[in-house]
């Protein structure tokens, strides 16, 4: 199973789909659906079948490079006769750079190829992820287009089909690997939906079941739909920890978990959530993007819990092992903005600001990450004492904040450090207008809570 690390916390699984067992089905008469003109079956000659195999396997450790390098050479060789030679082919290209105008320029005609071909043969899966792919493609250049082929392929994955789970695998791998990049949110939860009412209706395995919810539960937790988001990992964590105990799939389940236990400020239920995924880590040696994820969570309890000690210790962890997956990773940059935080709350300005600075300057930062950046970055100008400095940063955090749907606690504290500040730049009505705010979204969020009350000191 191939692993996309996409948020704080957030690990997506995505299914590979078997080309060799597609083009090796051969239907019978009591399984084919009646149609005017009957689906040829197919089957791999012997050395097409052997190069298939290395091809799946190169294409599941991600040597996409590799795999156009070889199909290259059996065009060449005029051995590329094979409809799944082609299709790996798409899929490696598809996997590099789909919005390239190069990319666009071979891949657009192979996947309408290979769309027809599936067609005329009545393999549905094959169809939907041709059509899937297409509209990928065409989505930064011809955006109705692009609608047009994400409702085809919806309307063919609701037809009946002699594989239904099959289709659901292609629907669940697009939403993975290309629409959640992409951000577009509500396309993903089309994809993931129609995919786990077809995995419900045709009999999946308990574990399939629980990775399609674990991502509707991602996605939820993207959106900030906390209920929703509770609802669908808890139904995935009950699987998993019976069925798939000590498991890397459990292990992000009570990752997404704590997340959520901290976006609701319950900090010793995210802490247990922390440690557990660290611990299926630490036994199955694992050092991945995710791994710097879960110390990332660990450092940022331990912060708000004031442990500056243990934060200080897994953000230098999650940074190293950051840094051995990808030096230019949001997971290290993460790491670097969460040490900055720790040496100004120490007194060490100019640590905090070479560190923030670092982090701001990764292209990989989420919204909500970059808006922190900018939010410590504005507290470090204050405490050295350039208020022209520190109001740019915290409004810029603000409107980051609101533009991505920050948590209302969250706002509210990014709004009290502009009304403290506009206060001690002599600005009253500004400074009134933003602790009425933020003290509208506490009393609300956390009535008779101390950050309630030092908002009624600041007015």
């Amino acid at each position: 199973m191939m692993r996309i690390v996409q948020h704080t916390g957030i690990v997506l699984a995505t299914v590979a789909l078997g080309l060799l067992s597609w083009a090796q089905t051969v239907r019978s008469p009591s399984q084919a659906q009646p149609r005017a003109n009957p689906a040829p079956t197919h089957r791999e000659k012997p050395d097409n079948e052997a190069l298939l195999r290395e091809l799946e396997q190169m294409y599941e450790q991600g040597q996409y490079n590799a795999i156009l390098q070889r199909t290259q050479q059996a065009v060449q060789g005029g051995g590329l006769t094979s409809v799944s030679l082609s299709h790996l082919r798409a899929r490696a290209l598809h996997r590099i750079r789909p919005q390239e105008p190069a990319q666009r320029q071979e891949l657009i005609p192979l996947w309408d190829s290979l769309r027809e071909t599936y067609r005329e043969r009545g393999f549905v899966a094959g169809e939907v992820e041709a059509t899937l792919a297409l509209a990928f493609c065409y989505w930064q250049t011809d955006r109705a287009r692009a609608e047009q082929l994400l409702n085809d392929a919806l309307k063919r994955a609701a037809a009946d089909a002699d594989q239904p789970l099959e289709v659901a695998k292609a629907l669940s791998a697009y939403a993975t690997d290309d629409w959640f990049d992409l951000r577009e949110w509500s396309i993903c939860q089309r994809l993931w939906e129609r995919a786990l009412a077809l995995q419900e209706a045709h009999g999946a395995d308990e574990l399939t079941l629980a990775r399609t919810r674990y991502n509707l539960g991602v996605l939820a937790l993207k959106q900030n739909q906390l209920e929703t988001a509770q609802a669908r990992l808890q139904a995935a964590l009950a699987v998993q920890e019976s069925q798939a105990p000590d498991s890397p799939e459990l292990a992000s389940t009570l990752l997404a978990l704590g997340e959520l236990a901290q976006r609701r400020n319950q900090l010793a239920e995210a802490q247990n959530s922390y440690q557990r995924a660290l611990a299926i880590h630490t036994a199955n040696q694992l050092n991945t993007a995710e791994t710097a994820q879960i110390h990332l969570g660990l450092a940022d309890v331990a912060r708000q819990q004031r442990r500056w000690n243990d934060a200080q210790t897994h953000y230098e962890r999650a940074l190293q092992v950051a840094l051995s997956v990808d030096t230019q990773s949001r997971e290290a940059a993460r790491a670097q903005a969460g040490l900055g935080v720790i040496a100004l709350e120490q007194g060490a300005l100019d640590a905090a600001e070479q560190q923030l600075q670092r982090a701001r300057q990764n292209p990989h930062l989420e919204p909500l990450e970059q808006a922190q950046v900018d939010h410590e970055l504005g507290r470090v100008a204050w405490r050295r004492g350039k208020l022209n400095d520190a109001v740019p940063y915290l409004t810029r955090a603000l409107e980051q904040q609101q533009s991505a749907q920050d948590t209302p606690l969250n706002i509210a504290k990014t709004l009290y450090n502009l009304g403290a500040l506009t206060l001690e730049r002599g600005e009253l009505p500004q400074a009134r207008d933003y602790f009425t705010q933020a003290r509208a979204i506490r009393e609300r969020e956390s009535p008779r809570s101390l950050p309630v009350a030092h908002t009624l000191m600041g007015l």
